[in-house]
């Protein structure tokens, strides 16, 4: 499999953004700072479905696996989820708690700096496990890939 041309120009498009930007998405308003991907596609039909197909129920502790600027975690925080965001990238893990405060669900979104399950703690349990993330078949060129 090979890079698409869609995906090397919507990189691209990242890349020569002015950041941080905001993003108006179902809603919610979303800061994107440099080197976190902003919600996506991918990241607004996962959401429009949790909520169509009501997956999420009110007490859910749910993982964002991957969770960049923390739009599927407020998404499952509407829905009455208690959220754990992780991710790899500090500046996400940042952006993700900035984000829950502003929208309004900062008691509800928590973050944690971590490669893969390294940022769970022994004995948390989830209901829901939500991963988005980004992908490209291709050479790494920079942090966006």
């Amino acid at each position: 499999m090979v890079r698409s041309e869609e995906g090397d120009t919507y990189l691209q498009v990242l890349r020569d953004k002015q950041y941080p930007f905001i993003q108006n998405i179902l809603g919610l308003e979303i800061k994107v700072v440099d080197t976190v991907y902003p919600a996506g596609r991918i990241s607004q039909w996962v959401a429009e479905r949790l909520e169509e197909l009501d997956y999420i129920k009110k007490g859910d502790k749910v993982l964002d696996y991957g969770c960049g600027c923390g739009f599927e975690c407020i998404i499952a925080a509407r829905m009455g989820a208690q959220v754990l965001g992780i991710d790899i990238n500090p500046k996400a893990v940042e952006v993700t708690r900035t984000n829950s405060i502003v929208n309004g669900y900062g008691d509800s979104v928590k973050a944690r700096v971590g490669d893969a399950f390294d940022a769970v703690r022994v004995g948390e349990r989830f209901d829901v496990i939500i991963a988005s993330l980004p992908w490209e078949d291709g050479e790494v060129k920079d942090n966006f890939d």
